[in-house]
């Protein structure tokens, strides 16, 4: 199954269709991303709409889903923002930058961030043996 979003005028993930292998392999053989677009056109009588291909891929690219946004220039799926404070993408690491960094783990202390006060607060948990 090969798996397509419908993108919205900002490039998000608005819908999700998957089409079985067998109804976009092209003249060679292979399975065809632009067979794969038309076929979604076609099918929701939509010659307009902008359908990408959503799948993974083996360079660690994102899956595309909906709410994700379609990076035209890179070809990637950005995941939907964590918190409205992190503004910041990174790249190479497909994730958000929080405003501030983590705090170092230690075997007794986990953290997690609180958006009401734009900081990281811990959690103690008991030691166990």
């Amino acid at each position: 199954m090969a798996n397509f979003g419908k993108l919205d005028e900002n490039n998000i993930v608005i819908e999700k269709f998957s089409i079985d292998d067998r109804d976009i392999i092209d003249e060679n053989g292979k399975i065809s991303i632009d067979l794969g677009i038309k076929f979604c056109q076609d099918l929701f009588n939509d010659l307009n709409s902008k359908w990408v291909f959503c799948d993974c891929n083996e360079n660690g690219k994102i899956c595309g889903d909906i709410g994700y946004t379609y990076d035209e220039e890179n070809d990637k799926f950005i995941r939907p923002r964590i918190f409205p404070s992190w503004n910041v993408y990174d790249h190479e690491k497909n994730e958000w930058i929080p405003p501030r960094p983590k705090p170092e783990d230690t075997k007794s202390i986990r953290w997690y961030w609180d958006e009401n006060s734009l900081s990281w607060k811990s959690v103690t948990l008991p030691i166990t043996e």
